[in-house]
């Protein structure tokens, strides 16, 4: 949320809707607005300068009621609009903004972006308040010894477990760096490693419109059986983060673009399907990709254009399935192709740089083989 608050950009949404979203859209701010509880301090209900850089960006309510920037609240306004009428559903969006706020409570998200934003002044980012004064570091966080984060008990049962004479495989090729020791809040630093081997997500550059391009190696991740290592729980807790840092990329993608960037483009390899399909391992991971969906529900209007290459026609049923199950604006957005003419629709989205090496493309970005259980 506001990730594109504080930025200098040479356009703001407004630019790119029609005359009815931009009115839609101040009824439905005045309409958010007017929910502001009597606690909020007047300070608090101007409109944000500086969003999720500024240390007021967190909670104000115990509901998680915080001023939200134009780009956020067009994203749920958008979430529940009807198509092909192009209708908005004022009541129903905003019953999803409130609850998605109250979630934020519950998932400590905000201190899950507080980390995201921490490591990126660790990379020498140094991003400002709206002070003009170096953003202070997070005091929720804390920095583990290497011998606490080899020690850690919070690793779900299986054969990965980082203690003494313990199977460590799946760390094999992972590069640790300074903020993988940092305590996330709802998981250990070492769940977090362990999670981005068993679910391959790796963001591979930008699209032709300046978009991050995310690639993942999802027919695999269906295969694997993997989700046996994490509680649903704990599954969920992991994915808040991975859907936060996708704010992070958007922004990055705006500084760089100098205009909105409030979407992504994804790619999902089916590769790994078949064989998923024919030991019926893929029914087994149906529950968590539904646990997934509550959570998305809060994350709405993020991703552009969602691409699945790679997929058989032996699929395609298990796909309409799936699709059952996903709210009709991001339903829409799906385009199937098989193994011979994924690579045609890349280049037509984005340049070589942003497809990873093994798909023909050029990109530096590391995109790993996915550990199995």
């Amino acid at each position: 949320m506001n990730q594109l608050c504080g930025l200098e950009l040479e356009s703001t949404i407004d630019d790119y809707l029609s005359e009815a979203e931009r009115i839609a859209l101040k009824e439905f701010t005045e309409v958010y607005e007017g929910t502001c509880p009597e606690a909020i301090s007047p300070a608090s209900k101007v409109s944000p300068q500086f969003g999720m850089l500024d240390e007021h960006h967190h909670l104000h309510s115990e509901d998680g009621w915080r001023k939200l920037d134009q780009v956020t609240l067009y994203r749920f306004l958008c979430a529940d609009r009807v198509s092909p009428t192009g209708k908005f559903q004022q009541a129903k969006s905003l019953d999803r903004l409130q609850r998605a706020l109250r979630h934020r409570t519950v998932s400590k998200a905000d201190a899950i972006l507080d980390w995201w934003m921490d490591r990126l002044e660790q990379q020498g980012h140094h991003v400002k308040a709206g002070s003009g004064e170096p953003r202070k570091p997070n005091r929720m966080l804390r920095k583990l010894s290497s011998s606490s984060l080899y020690s850690s008990s919070s690793i779900a049962t299986g054969s990965f477990r980082i203690e003494e004479g313990a199977d460590t495989s799946l760390l094999e090729d992972v590069e640790f760096v300074p903020h993988h020791q940092i305590r996330h809040p709802g998981f250990s630093a070492i769940d977090l490693e362990k999670y981005r081997r068993l679910r391959i997500r790796e963001f591979s550059g930008r699209c032709h419109k300046g978009q991050p391009v995310l690639f993942e190696r999802l027919g695999a991740f269906l295969g694997s059986g993997n989700h046996v290592h994490f509680s649903h729980e704990e599954w969920m807790q992991l994915y808040i983060w991975d859907l936060e840092r996708h704010f992070i990329e958007m922004r990055e993608a705006a500084k760089a673009n100098g205009k909105p960037v409030h979407k992504y483009i994804f790619c999902g390899d089916g590769q790994g399907m078949v064989e998923a399909i024919m030991n019926r391992s893929i029914w087994k991971v149906v529950p968590l990709l539904k646990a997934y969906k509550a959570v998305e529900d809060f994350y709405p209007e993020i991703a552009d254009t969602i691409i699945l290459f790679n997929v058989p026609k032996i699929a395609t049923f298990f796909y309409r399935m799936v699709r059952g199950f996903l709210d009709p604006v991001t339903a829409e957005k799906i385009n199937l192709y098989s193994t011979s003419d994924y690579k045609e629709v890349f280049s037509k989205i984005m340049p070589l740089d942003a497809v990873p090496q093994e798909y023909g493309g050029t990109s530096k970005k590391q995109y790993p083989k996915m550990a199995s259980s």
